[in-house]
């Protein structure tokens, strides 16, 4: 997905705003975005995912950003400790919380197309190593971004076809 890179000077294809289309993606309220993790996530963890969550609601973009990449190492290295198949799904929600948080925060005040694709590089390694949240939140804000880089825009309604 977000293989081409884009030159820094290279304007976003707009059609609407990438934020709006981007939040109305999610809940309301931090209160609305249920973190359903089991026991074999650390407290720790849980308490810095509430954490994120609330900056992110709260507009602290830059605090959210770090707090999120802090998740993603964390859960980065609980993704890699053992065999796959042994990762407990939980970590892996984990890693797609942070995903989902780095790219919106990078998406916020995005400055160029060089911005969207790292968010859309975030999706695409929370697709890879993550589990599904929210209803697949993580493809739809992929295919949103897609939209807003120049170059990147599927006619509405196609669906490429599998080979």
């Amino acid at each position: 997905m977000a293989g081409d890179t884009h030159c820094p000077a290279e304007p976003l294809a707009r059609e609407g705003t990438l934020w709006e289309a981007l939040r109305a993606l999610l809940p309301h309220s931090k209160e609305d975005l249920k973190l359903d993790l089991g026991e074999k996530v650390e407290r720790s963890v849980v308490t810095l995912l509430q954490r994120a969550t609330e900056l992110f609601y709260e507009g602290r973009r830059d605090e959210c950003l770090q707090s999120s990449e802090v998740i993603l190492d964390y859960s980065w290295e609980k993704l890699n400790t053992g065999t796959w198949q042994d990762v407990d799904k939980d970590w892996r929600r984990v890693y797609a919380i942070g995903c989902l948080l780095k790219a919106l925060c990078l998406c916020q005040a995005p400055e160029d197309a060089n911005t969207v694709a790292a968010a859309l590089r975030v999706c695409d390694m929370g697709l890879l190593m993550g589990a599904a949240i929210l209803g697949d939140i993580l493809l739809k804000v992929a295919a949103i971004l897609q939209t807003h880089l120049p170059g990147k825009r599927p006619a509405h309604g196609s669906i490429p076809e599998q080979p």
